[in-house]
């Protein structure tokens, strides 16, 4: 399953644990939330019930692996990241026209707060923001002739990442000083 975390720009409808006993995947613009164990009814929360508003449909999402929260990015071209919690579905953050739509992968860290987010119309941009603080820790611009990136976390530290597409493979280390963030890629 670890495999299905994070999500392409063509694969709507990847598949996420929440946590040990629901799933969740987009279908029709909404997210369902479905119980593996012991109960077997399926439930949808559209995006309507969400802050995004009731005309935009729910075009991504990913869940963090080992926290009960989810991204959630609507479906307009300049549009903003909602992160909610499960199951009370309370808005805990909002990032406002940070995803453009060309190209989208969204990323949680194993442990923490941080969530990577490659986005870009011409040009792509690597952030990372915090949700709990609400804040974009750091960007940097990066190549768009790679396409299809992919974001993994180092499993132990945030501060290590690796960004790979179908060309090519990079490493990169976020330096921290003070309360500012630096990529070296």
């Amino acid at each position: 399953m670890e495999s299905s975390f994070g999500i392409g720009e063509t694969n709507d409808t990847n598949i996420h644990l929440i946590n040990s006993n629901i799933v969740s995947y987009i279908s029709a613009g909404q997210i369902i939330f479905h119980r593996v164990y012991g109960h077997t009814n399926t439930f949808s929360t559209g995006i309507n019930n969400f802050k995004c508003g009731r005309t935009k449909a729910v075009k991504l999402m990913c869940a963090h692996p080992s926290a009960d929260v989810f991204a959630v990015v609507n479906n307009v071209d300049n549009c903003n990241l909602y992160i909610y919690e499960y199951p009370s579905f309370n808005m805990i953050s909002e990032f406002e026209d940070v995803v453009k739509f060309e190209f989208l992968v969204m990323q949680f860290a194993n442990f923490g707060s941080i969530i990577g987010v490659i986005s870009g119309l011409s040009d792509y941009k690597f952030m990372l923001l915090n949700y709990f603080t609400n804040e974009t820790l750091c960007a940097v611009d990066i190549s768009s002739e790679n396409i299809n990136y992919q974001i993994r976390f180092n499993p132990s530290n945030w501060k290590d990442i690796v960004l790979y597409s179908n060309k090519d493979v990079s490493t990169c280390l976020v330096e921290q000083y003070s309360t500012n963030y630096c990529i070296e890629i």
